[in-house]
């Protein structure tokens, strides 16, 4: 009994990172079941004992993106630190998820949420604004306390946001020498 449970468990995960990579590579609408199937090692039809549809999976996979971003801040998070140090450290969790994440081929653009109903993007939304909220935070935090200056603290952070999402794509030990660049670049647009 317990060796079937496994199976199915490690059926779905398998299906889950299978899916993660071919929406990496081509796309979300790109990506069959088919394709899904044979990536896995297991018959099309067995796909629908564990995700009804292919925009199920994709909306499972983008909340559980954002769930896991968040998780991962809220381990990291410096409680009671000074803006500049909780900014820093934002920037540095950020890199370095996203790019242990694209080396385990589970990293998905979010901007697949295009491909869902209009109820499910509107979750992906709230999920990943509870995400630029943190940040949004942190900048603000900065700007009463006299160290950032900024007019626009959602324009900035939507912008920090954007540059760090596309530099988390790489190799891990890469990102992650390159994080004081980055965390420069990023300071230097709320100074």
């Amino acid at each position: 009994m317990g060796s079937s449970r496994y199976s199915g468990e490690h059926t779905y995960e398998l299906i889950r990172l299978s899916a993660s990579a071919l929406i990496h590579q081509r796309g979300f609408e790109a990506m069959s079941m088919r394709q899904l199937a044979e990536r896995a090692g297991i018959q099309a039809g067995s796909l629908y004992r564990y995700f009804p549809s292919k925009h199920c999976l994709l909306f499972e996979l983008l909340c559980d993106y954002f769930d896991d971003l968040l998780c991962a801040w809220y381990e990291v998070r410096p409680r009671g630190a000074a803006a500049e140090q909780a900014l820093a450290a934002f920037v540095e969790n950020h890199l370095v998820w996203h790019a242990q994440r694209g080396q385990q081929g589970g990293l998905i653009d979010p901007g697949e949420a295009r491909s869902l109903a209009v109820a499910e993007q509107l979750r992906v939304q709230q999920l990943a604004q509870s995400y630029a909220q943190e940040l949004r935070q942190i900048i603000a935090c900065g700007v009463r306390q006299g160290c950032f200056h900024c007019d626009d603290v959602p324009f900035v952070s939507d912008a920090i946001l954007a540059l760090l999402s596309t530099a988390g794509r790489g190799r891990t030990d890469a990102v992650i020498e390159q994080c004081a660049s980055y965390r420069a670049m990023v300071f230097k647009l709320v100074r």
